[in-house]
C-alpha cells in the first residue's frame, strides 16, 4: 500500500467535500455567461412539458429522465406553456418552434429558467464524482481515490457538459453505476441485485446509449462463467446471469412505462391532436433490416411507449449520417478515429500523461505477475476494462461524429483506473503526481466559463480548436451573451453587424440590430434577402466550416456559374417586385430561390474566411472580421480570379484593402 499512516475518517470527509465544492464552483463560476447551447431549449420545454401535461411528443429521443430532472426546478414557478395558442406545432411536433416561444415569446424569464435547469443537473456530475471516490477507493485506498476524485474535480470535460441540461453526463453516471452494480450482482448477489436493477432501469431512461448495457451484461456474464472450476458450476453461472438478464429486462421495462405515464400514445388526453413526431415513421423506418423489424414488431405489440420507441428509432435514423467535421475534412459518415483525436485534442496534458502512465505500469506490472496472478487482477477490474471496451469499440464504429461529448463515460474510468497510477508509481514520483491535478485545473482556467472550448496547447490551444472541430466539441451556440459584450465594447458607430450563428439562442434578444446572415437556425422566422456591406461579420466556428450547406465541400465551377445566375435572378426579382423579399431556413414556404442563393453566396465568401486571420475570436467560438469595401466587392460582386488574390493574399498574412 502507498500509504504508511492512514487519513482520519473526518479529514477524509473534509477533503472529499472540498473536491466536490470545487467541482461545483469550477463549473457554475461564470455560467450565466455561457449562452443556450443548441439542445438545452428542447430539452428544458421537454420536461416540462412531461411533468405539466403528461404528454410525451417532444423530444423523447434525448431522455426522459435528465429532461424531467432539468424541469423539476420550473415546476414551482409554473412559466407560461399554452399547446392550445399553436396547436399545429404541437401537432407536428415542431419541438423547435415551441421551445423558442417557450423560451423567448411567451413572457418567461428564459435566463433564470435555464439557470435553475442548470444548477439542478449539477447533481449528475457531482454524483458521477462521489461514484469515482467511492469505486477507486475500493481498489486503491483513500489517498488514490482522493486523486482520482481531484482529477475529475478539474476535467474541462465534465466541466463543460456537466450542468448543461443534456443527457450526456447523466447517462454517464447511470452507465457506469450500471455496470459495476450488475457485476456484484452477479458475483455476489444480495443487496446487489435491487441496486443494479434500479441502476439498470434510469439508465434506460437517462439516454439511447442504454442499449451498450445488453453487450456489456453479455461479456460480463461470459467472463464470470470462465472463471469456474468446473463445466458444471459453468452452467449455474449461466444460469444465473440468465435469471438476472431476464430480470434486468423487466425492470428497465417497468421503469420506462413508468416514466411515460403508464400509457402507450405519446399525447395526452385532452392535447392538441399528434399527427406526427419531429420526423415521420415513414422517413425513420425507411431503412430495411432486422433492426427496422423489430422496431415495426414493438410497435404493433405496443411493447413500449410510442415516444420511447420513436426516440429509438429517431437516434438510430440520425446517427446514419450526419454532416461532421474534422481536422478540415467533411463528412456524413464520420471517422474510425474522430474520438481518438478528440481524445487528444481535447484532454489536458495531465489527462494524457495519466493515460500513457495507466498504462504502461499498469502492463509492467502484469508482465511482473504470473499467469494466475494476472487472470484475478483483470478480474479484479473486470467491469471497467468490458465498459471500455465495449463503449470504446461503439464510439469508433459510430458514424455519429459530431462531439467529443459522446464519449464523456471514458474519463470516470480513466480517473478511477488512475488511482493506481499512485500505488504503482515508484516511491520517489509519487509526491509528484499532484502536479497532475493541478495542471489540469490550469488548464480549465484558461478557458473558463467557456469549458466547452478547451483544446489542450498540444493541439493548438483554444483559439486554434476551430481548425479541428466544431459543433458541440466547440461551438454549440453557446457564444452569443459573450459576442454581444464584444460588440457592445468594439463595435464602431453605425458599423453594419452580420452575424451568421448556430444554436437555439436568440439572436434578437442579445444583438437586436444585426443582420442575420445565412444562419443554419432561425426557427423559421422570414428574413430579408440583404446587400453585403463592409461591416464587422461575426460567424460561429460550426457556420464558418459549413458542415451543415447544401453547398458545402470545394468551390467549383458549376457552384460559380449557379451563384451568378442566381445572384442575377434574385436582384432582377426584386428589383420588379415580382418576387418576395422573404427567406425561411432550408427554403420553406417558397422561399428555397432566394435562399440557395444565399448559401451560395455565404460559401464563396467562407472559402476566403477560413484562410483570412480573424480580427477577434470571442470565447474562442465566434470569428470577428472587419471586412472592408475591397472585401466585399471581390467577395460578392467579383470574379473567381478576385477572390483568389484575395485569398492568396491571406496565406501570406496579408489582407488586401487595408
Amino acid at each position: 500500500m502507498m500509504q504508511s499512516r492512514p487519513i482520519s475518517p473526518r479529514l477524509l470527509a473534509a477533503c472529499v467535500t472540498t473536491l466536490l465544492a470545487l467541482h461545483a464552483l469550477l463549473a457554475t463560476w461564470g455560467l450565466r455567461q455561457v449562452g443556450v447551447t443548441h439542445d438545452e431549449t428542447a430539452h428544458l420545454t421537454a420536461g416540462y412539458a412531461y411533468w405539466k401535461f403528461n404528454d410525451y411528443r417532444l423530444q423523447p429521443e434525448n431522455g426522459n429522465l435528465p429532461q424531467r430532472w432539468a424541469a423539476l426546478p420550473l415546476l414551482a414557478s409554473a412559466p407560461h406553456l399554452d399547446p392550445a395558442a399553436s396547436p399545429e406545432l404541437w401537432k407536428r411536433t415542431s419541438v423547435w418552434e415551441i421551445s423558442d416561444d417557450f423560451f423567448f415569446a411567451s413572457g418567461n424569464d428564459h435566463e433564470s429558467m435555464l439557470w435553475r435547469g442548470r444548477l439542478a443537473m449539477l447533481c449528475w456530475p457531482l454524483s458521477l464524482g462521489v461514484l469515482v471516490f467511492v469505486w477507486s477507493r475500493h481498489y486503491w485506498g483513500n489517498r488514490a481515490a482522493l486523486f482520482s476524485l481531484g482529477m475529475w474535480a478539474v476535467c474541462p470535460t465534465i466541466l463543460a457538459n456537466g450542468p448543461l441540461v443534456t443527457s450526456g453526463t447523466t447517462a454517464a453516471f447511470w452507465l457506469l453505476a450500471a455496470t459495476g452494480a450488475f457485476w456484484q450482482a452477479l458475483r455476489r448477489g444480495g443487496r446487489w441485485i435491487p441496486l443494479s436493477l434500479l441502476a439498470t432501469g434510469f439508465a434506460f431512461v437517462a439516454k439511447f446509449s442504454c442499449v451498450l448495457l445488453v453487450p456489456i451484461f453479455a461479456v460480463l456474464g461470459l467472463w464470470d462463467a470462465l472463471q469456474a472450476p468446473s463445466g458444471r458450476r459453468d452452467w449455474r453461472r449461466l444460469g444465473r446471469w440468465s435469471l438476472l438478464m431476464v430480470a434486468h429486462a423487466s425492470a428497465a421495462a417497468a421503469v420506462i412505462w413508468m416514466s411515460f405515464g403508464l400509457r402507450y400514445p405519446a399525447a395526452a388526453p385532452g392535447m392538441p391532436p399528434h399527427e406526427q413526431f419531429i420526423l415521420t415513421w415513414e422517413e425513420m423506418l425507411s431503412w430495411k433490416g432486422p433492426v427496422t423489424a423489430v422496431i415495426q414488431f414493438a410497435r404493433d405489440w405496443q411493447l413500449l411507449p410510442e415516444a420511447y420507441i420513436e426516440g429509438f428509432t429517431h437516434v438510430r435514423y440520425q446517427g446514419s449520417a450526419r454532416g461532421a467535421f474534422l481536422a478540415g475534412e467533411l463528412s456524413t459518415t464520420g471517422w474510425w478515429w474522430f474520438f481518438l483525436a478528440t481524445f487528444a485534442w481535447k484532454s489536458t496534458s495531465a489527462e494524457l500523461l495519466l493515460t500513457f502512465l495507466c498504462a504502461v505500469l499498469g502492463l509492467r506490472r502484469l508482465a511482473r505477475s504470473g499467469t494466475s496472478l494476472v487472470s484475478a487482477q483483470l478480474t479484479r477490474f473486470a467491469p471497467l476494462i468490458v465498459f471500455v471496451a465495449v463503449f470504446g469499440s461503439f464510439s469508433l464504429m459510430s458514424s455519429l461524429n459530431i462531439g467529443h461529448r459522446h464519449i464523456l463515460a471514458l474519463y470516470p474510468v480513466l480517473f478511477i483506473l488512475g488511482g493506481g497510477v499512485v500505488q504503482w508509481m515508484p516511491r520517489r514520483g509519487r509526491a509528484g503526481l499532484i502536479a497532475l491535478p493541478v495542471l489540469s485545473l490550469a488548464g480549465a482556467l484558461t478557458v473558463a466559463p467557456h469549458y466547452l472550448t478547451f483544446f489542450n496547447y498540444l493541439s493548438g490551444g483554444p483559439k486554434q480548436g476551430w481548425h479541428k472541430l466544431v459543433d458541440s466539441s466547440l461551438d454549440w451556440g453557446q457564444g452569443l451573451p459573450a459576442l454581444a459584450t464584444w460588440v457592445n465594447q468594439h463595435r464602431e458607430p453605425d458599423e453594419p453587424l452580420y452575424v451568421s450563428y448556430f444554436g437555439s439562442d436568440s439572436l434578437s434578444y442579445h444583438l437586436p440590430d444585426a443582420i442575420p446572415f445565412a444562419p443554419i437556425y432561425d426557427h423559421y422566422r422570414p428574413r430579408r434577402f440583404e446587400e453585403l456591406k463592409p461591416g464587422l461579420y461575426c460567424i460561429g466556428a460550426t457556420m464558418l466550416q459549413d458542415i451543415f450547406s447544401p453547398v458545402k465541400g470545394p468551390w467549383t465551377a458549376d457552384k460559380e456559374e449557379s451563384y451568378r445566375r442566381g445572384m442575377a435572378w434574385a436582384r432582377r426579382q426584386l428589383a420588379q417586385g415580382t418576387l418576395e423579399n422573404r427567406i425561411i431556413d432550408f427554403g420553406r414556404e417558397n422561399t428555397e430561390g432566394l435562399w440557395q442563393v444565399e448559401r451560395l453566396r455565404f460559401a464563396r465568401i467562407a472559402r476566403y474566411l477560413r484562410v483570412r486571420p480573424p480580427d477577434a475570436i470571442v470565447a474562442n467560438a465566434t470569428m470577428v472580421y472587419r471586412l472592408n469595401e475591397l472585401e466585399i466587392s471581390a467577395l460578392v460582386e467579383g470574379p473567381p480570379e478576385a477572390v483568389s488574390l484575395l485569398i492568396e493574399a491571406a496565406e501570406r498574412g496579408e489582407i488586401l484593402g487595408q
